[in-house]
């Protein structure tokens, strides 16, 4: 939430609401879960699996957006690895082992892509400097 916000006091406006919102729902369907779990036959139909994933890719879609080649490839490599181990291992590890296709992001320098960056602007605003 904090990544559009080009300033500090802004971003953290939008980090702590979010805060705040995620952390009161959080709590609150909790304690309804908690209360309605002795009334409800089958939780599994509600399909409340799907929305962990769901609110991930919520909050990871800008960067896949914004981010470039790099990160949607990370992201894709993570995707297949669950993908792959979720027949197989049990439920939680094929998570586990999606995240470790962000060490990846690791093997190559953050300076180098913000280098990368610096050169992309410089050609979308010409020799020049103009756009």
């Amino acid at each position: 939430m904090t990544l559009p916000h080009t300033d500090r006091a802004t971003a953290r406006e939008a980090f702590t609401a979010t805060h705040v919102v995620l952390g009161g729902f959080w709590v609150a369907t909790t304690l309804v879960g908690a209360l309605a779990t002795d009334r409800v036959a089958d939780v599994s139909a509600f399909g409340l699996d799907a929305v962990g994933p769901a609110v991930f890719l919520g909050l990871l879609w800008p960067r896949l957006r914004d981010d470039g080649a790099r990160v949607r490839v990370i992201a894709l490599l993570g995707a297949g690895i669950a993908l792959a181990a979720t027949p197989v291992l049990p439920s939680g590890v094929p998570v586990l082992l999606a995240a470790s296709a962000a060490l990846l992001g690791l093997l190559r320098p953050v300076a180098a892509d913000r280098t990368d960056r610096a050169r992309v602007e410089e050609g979308r605003r010409g020799p020049c400097g103009s756009r």
